[in-house]
């Protein structure tokens, strides 16, 4: 599924996912819904107008991390599993992924630096009314270490947890580029 161009992804390559039972790991992250703090919405689920900084701040580390490591995927809009590493469960559709995929491309542009070049968001259509699946496809990029410029922190993928980087690792991944 991940070798199509992502404007080439149709709902059955992402149902695909769900009874291929696709684990969680290093080059892919799952997330059901737009992250928001305990007890608390996305603004855009609710029918806003934007995306919560909470959400934004927690998308943009998983691109980041994925960026600053080997690249990978990140899919908006997939229940998982309990189980460690958690796998695919089942296709959220989110609302509006198609204007939901613009905002993400626009904050990916203005909140990482530096800027991440060949980065692909797509908006997958899931339901009549234009709720969907959003896929970011992020390169590993020569252009590391990349940082999110709002936390003024970089971050790196490790197994299926993106985390905060050392400066000793920054420092590293500098020298070796």
């Amino acid at each position: 599924m991940f070798g199509k161009r992502l404007s080439e992804l149709k709902t059955a390559d992402i149902e695909r996912l769900i009874k291929e039972e696709v684990q969680e790991g290093t080059e892919i992250e799952f997330k059901e819904a737009l992250p928001a703090q305990r007890g608390k919405r996305d603004p855009w689920l609710e029918g806003g107008e934007r995306v919560g900084d909470f959400a934004r701040n927690k998308i943009l580390e998983e691109i980041i991390a994925f960026a600053n490591a080997y690249g990978g995927v990140l899919v908006i809009g997939i229940s998982e599993t309990a189980e460690k590493p958690a796998r695919a469960a089942g296709i959220v559709p989110l609302p509006e992924c198609a204007e939901l995929v613009e905002r993400m491309r626009l904050q990916c542009r203005d909140c990482i630096e530096p800027q991440i070049p060949t980065l692909e968001v797509a908006g997958i259509p899931t339901e009549e009314n234009g709720a969907g699946v959003v896929i970011i496809r992020v390169p590993k990029s020569r252009m590391a270490p990349h940082r999110h410029t709002a936390t003024r922190e970089c971050y790196y993928r490790r197994a299926d947890r993106s985390e905060k980087m050392t400066m000793r690792e920054i420092q590293d991944l500098t020298l070796n580029i």
